[in-house]
């Protein structure tokens, strides 16, 4: 499970690649003496890449990619709608819950 959570004092989650911009920012603040920032964790990109993959949403987002430019900003709307429903209604992988 490495690299699925990691907490802010961990120094990977400083990370910009396993953690994403907004976890390693917060991570990094965390690591200043003189800024409070409140004990937290990040969730892993590894973590969130497994929950694409398993629930078939990076074809998804691959396809709506390919695509986008050839499509109307209604077309476009409703197809972020169907990917924002499909999130809504994903599972956390087996492998993810502790």
């Amino acid at each position: 499970m490495l690299g699925y959570i990691l907490k802010f004092e961990e120094p990977d989650a400083q990370k910009i690649e396993l953690t994403g911009g907004k976890g390693s920012s917060l991570a990094y603040l965390s690591s200043i003496g003189e800024i409070n920032v409140p004990q937290g964790f990040c969730v892993g990109t590894s973590a969130y890449d497994l929950f694409l993959h398993n629930n078939k949403l990076d074809e998804k987002i691959k396809e709506f990619s390919e695509i986008i430019k050839g499509l109307s900003k209604k077309q476009r709307d409703k197809k972020t709608k169907d990917i924002r429903k499909d999130f809504i209604k994903s599972f956390v992988p087996r492998g993810l819950c502790v």
